[in-house]
């Protein structure tokens, strides 16, 4: 068992509301220094997101993309630790083995808890980022469950509803906008501006 508060109350309005559970997957050995360096290793460098970011939080402009290019899984972590970066290992579950049977394992708990549930797609995603990097205000158009492993995160979640969510930003981020292209809409780890949608 994953989570340890999954209880019949919470099972009953997940997905309906915002909540929060408490899991013990940080103390697996794949999530501990050497078990992050061995994916950091094996995951295929054109599919690894390097990203980096100015101080200012609500200067979107400031995302920039890098690459990982014939650096070792040792160097991007230490790089982490260090500097001011944001990686992203999309679909890891589809690249690495251990994390097929860890999508398996949580998408199968959520399922026998949660009644009705049934889940497809399955796409379980790595981030690590350093301690002073954020991501800024943005919409995720797909049901998310974000799993803290270390250290701590601040968060905001805002409502799809104006003024958070115009049905401008919704309705093109549902239709393929490409990445990055706007500043909105939905959550970040800063507090956006009173009308992020607006900074031309």
């Amino acid at each position: 068992m994953i989570l340890s508060d999954l209880t019949p109350q919470k099972a009953a309005r997940f997905g309906a509301e915002v909540q929060s559970f408490s899991h013990d997957l940080q103390t697996r050995p794949m999530f501990d220094d050497a078990g992050l360096i061995e994916v950091l290793d094996r995951y295929p460098r054109d599919k690894l997101g390097v990203f980096t970011m100015g101080l200012d939080p609500v200067d979107w402009r400031s995302w920039k993309r890098g690459t990982a290019e014939g650096l070792t899984g040792e160097q991007l972590f230490e790089a982490v630790q260090k500097g001011r970066i944001w990686l992203n290992l999309r679909a890891v579950n589809r690249e690495l083995d251990s994390y097929a049977g860890l999508a398996q394992e949580i998408f199968g708990e959520f399922e026998a808890k949660v009644p009705g549930l049934r889940t497809f797609g399955h796409d379980v995603g790595l981030l690590l980022s350093s301690p002073r990097a954020h991501v800024f205000y943005h919409l995720d158009v797909l049901p998310v469950t974000l799993w803290q492993l270390r250290g701590r995160k601040q968060m905001w979640v805002y409502p799809k509803a104006a003024p958070s969510c115009p049905t401008s930003s919704w309705s093109g981020s549902c239709c393929a906008r490409p990445p990055n292209s706007s500043p909105s809409t939905l959550h970040g780890t800063r507090p956006p501006p009173s009308t992020p949608w607006s900074r031309g």
